[in-house]
């Protein structure tokens, strides 16, 4: 009789940690699906990665001696990810998560390209000496040599 117990307990643990050990695997299953999508989606990242790597290393083995090109490249491409990581970390600790913060980084990069190539387009124009619309913006309301900022309240035209 107890034999029959310990048996029908043996059957029960077993059912159980094969039960347990399927959920598991399955959540596993469903994070891995979470994380990285389906595998197709990874299999079309690694193909574009190919095929835009692919030339890249038969022009090197054609022609060795601009290997100083691809190395210089290499260190650009890795410095352009400075800024952007820069802005999503500024967004991570402001509280955004980290879908937040990625879903705004573009917007922050184009803005900020756009003010560089504005900025890149007036030192051109200030070094050619070529006069433009720009007009400074009147602080403290100096107007003439003699007037001094100390004691005066930054002032906007209105």
């Amino acid at each position: 009789m107890k034999q029959n117990v310990y048996a029908d307990l043996e059957r029960a643990e077993l059912r159980f940690l094969a039960e347990e050990l399927e959920r598991r695997i399955a959540e596993l299953e469903n994070d891995d699906q979470r994380v990285f999508g389906s595998f197709t989606g990874v299999d079309w990242f690694l193909c574009v990665v190919f095929f835009v790597v692919l030339p890249a290393l038969v022009i090197l083995d054609r022609y060795p001696d601009i290997a100083w090109a691809f190395r210089m490249a290499t260190v650009l491409v890795v410095a352009s990810f400075g800024h952007p990581w820069l802005y999503f970390m500024a967004q991570r600790a402001r509280g955004k998560t980290w879908r937040e913060a990625l879903a705004i980084v573009p917007a922050i990069v184009a803005g900020n390209m756009g003010i560089a190539i504005n900025n890149t387009r007036a030192l051109f124009e200030g070094l050619s000496g070529r006069q433009s619309a720009f007009v400074r913006t009147p602080k403290y309301a100096l107007r003439s040599r003699r007037d001094h900022w100390k004691g005066k309240k930054y002032q906007v035209p209105a």
